[in-house]
């Protein structure tokens, strides 16, 4: 069902992508970086995953 719902419904792919985030920034890169809520908010509101939200906006709900 998760590729289905990933594909049509906007509200499905942002609450499976901020999820996803959410543990990437919890940990290392493997190149002793980590992924800040900046990076993470700007990757989530460019047009990659069609959220049709503003980085501010992202950056508040990675961090809800």
């Amino acid at each position: 069902m998760h590729p289905v719902l990933y594909l049509f419904s906007r509200a499905y792919r942002e609450f499976a992508e901020v999820a996803a985030y959410r543990v990437q920034m919890q940990y290392s890169d493997g190149k002793g970086g980590q992924l800040t809520l900046d990076d993470a908010a700007a990757r989530l509101a460019g047009p990659r995953y069609g959220l049709g939200m503003t980085v501010a906006k992202m950056k508040e709900v990675l961090s809800s």
